[in-house]
């Protein structure tokens, strides 16, 4: 991996990864955000836990940068990705407590700054990989029978693949989704109908 920008979401996980290119130097570093859900302090062994062996993260974290005095902006997993993207706390925006749900338009402003924005301005190539949970679209009740805007790329991210929303999403919206798109939706169908659903 080479002048690259990566942050992670896997079931529980959120991850973008990301590439440099354009202006970048080679002196400049990979970067790899992981943001795993319900993942405590003591839950990886390089961090000191002793029930279960994680020597994948375990080299991550001796190959590159470990954190010894974060804080979560919330206990649950859409604020907190709003804020670690947007260094806002949630609450300043329309989404006062809890998480998002299927319905919800795009949490982040398109005009804000972001993570991936700034990335991107220092010459990386952005993305994020596995779960968004931070909304689809302009409106509530977003169709995601086409291509579904506003959504990751356009706060940041030069590539989107993963859910849309949570892992215990309805049968609609338990799909996975390249960019814009649900991954192998056939044209013409509406993603909610039954004979889409049973593409899935």
């Amino acid at each position: 991996m080479k002048n690259t920008f990566i942050l992670t979401t896997l079931a529980a996980l959120f991850l973008v990864s990301t590439s440099c290119q354009g202006a970048v130097t080679d002196k400049q570093m990979n970067v790899v955000f992981i943001l795993a859900d319900d993942l405590g302090y003591g839950a990886l062994s390089c961090y000191g836990a002793t029930g279960l062996a994680t020597p994948a993260c375990d080299r991550l974290a001796k190959e590159g940068m470990r954190f010894t005095d974060a804080h979560s902006p919330s206990a649950v997993c859409s604020p907190s990705r709003y804020a670690i993207l947007t260094g806002r706390y949630t609450w300043r925006s329309w989404l006062k407590n809890w998480v998002l749900f299927e319905q919800h338009p795009l949490l982040i402003d398109t005009q804000r700054p972001t993570m991936g924005k700034l990335f991107q301005k220092a010459g990386y190539k952005t993305g994020c990989i596995g779960k968004w949970h931070l909304g689809w679209g302009t409106e509530l009740n977003t169709d995601f029978s086409g291509e579904v805007k506003p959504g990751p790329l356009e706060v940041g991210l030069d590539s989107f693949f993963g859910v849309p929303h949570s892992h215990n999403s309805g049968k609609p919206h338990r799909v996975f989704m390249r960019d814009r798109r649900i991954v192998n939706l056939k044209p013409g169908l509406k993603y909610n109908s039954k004979e889409a659903m049973n593409e899935y």
